[in-house]
């Protein structure tokens, strides 16, 4: 990446090297695991490493010489920090999930459209009589079916900070106040997100890893990632600890300050 180029090895093979690689291997272990292999299989997937270690090494040794010896050490320190982690104040955290697991129950029990709400044991959202909870309360597709019923116009947007549906909320908003009790959930649903992306990455030392990508952007700076690949590859919603919430979210009685989460380890 030092070098302008792709970040994978097959990328950066075929750009500074014209080879281009088979990865057909690698795609046919998609949703399987070793054990599901035949023994051919399992030669051909042995063949495909073998060959891929040796082209890793063939890169290393033809280019290593351009990567200068502090920006080596400037990516084996951003390794570092990201292994380490940042320790989380874990009852602020605890408080702020509880207090907004019950906002956001209270608030699906107000659209007309979601059915009865009630809490499971675990804390999570489920509709009473089995009625299956859809995928969006928030659905914008619903807000607009239900307000025709009413004989509301709709603003274009519900962004609360557009010119439009400031107009709007000013004659409508009174009579219509479901579209405060939205843009309240959304806002809090937003917020238990993040918490819960925390809380998911959470080690038993309190402290949480998080994604930094050395030299993640053409002009070398460093960025952030909110997904992250686990053992069995699959995607889960991580912490961007470039890109936080700035301003404090006043909910409930509280003012929920997302950096204050991030404190000095013990």
């Amino acid at each position: 990446v030092y070098m302008q180029g792709p970040r994978s090895l097959a990328g950066a093979t075929e750009q500074f090297m014209g080879i281009t690689m088979d990865k057909t291997a690698r795609s046919d272990m998609d949703g399987r695991q070793w054990s599901d292999l035949n023994e051919a299989e399992k030669n051909t997937m042995r063949a495909y490493c073998r060959k891929d270690a040796k082209l890793a090494l063939q890169f290393w040794n033809e280019f290593e010489h351009l990567w200068p010896h502090h920006e080596r050490e400037l990516s084996m320190h951003t390794t570092t920090i990201t292994e380490r982690g940042v320790a989380i104040d874990l009852v602020k955290l605890s408080r702020w999930m509880k207090k907004l697991k019950k906002l956001v129950w209270k608030l699906e029990a107000d659209i007309p459209w979601a059915g009865e709400a009630e809490l499971t044991p675990t804390g999570k959202v489920r509709m009473k009589g089995g009625k299956p909870k859809i995928k969006s309360i928030t659905s914008s597709s619903e807000l607009a079916v239900y307000a025709r019923g009413k004989g509301i116009p709709l603003p274009a947007s519900t962004d609360v900070k557009s010119q439009e549906f400031q107009e709007w909320a000013d004659e409508w908003g009174e009579k219509f106040p479901l579209i405060a009790t939205i843009q309240h959930l959304r806002k809090a649903v937003r917020l238990l997100r993040l918490l819960e992306a925390i809380e998911d990455r959470v080690r038993p030392d309190g402290r949480m890893e998080h994604e930094l990508l050395y030299f993640g952007a053409h002009t070398g700076r460093w960025s952030g990632k909110r997904s992250y690949a686990t053992d069995d590859d699959a995607k889960l919603k991580g912490v961007n600890m470039l890109n936080m919430l700035k301003a404090p979210v006043e909910l409930e009685g509280e003012t929920m300050d997302f950096r204050s989460l991030f404190i000095a380890g013990p």
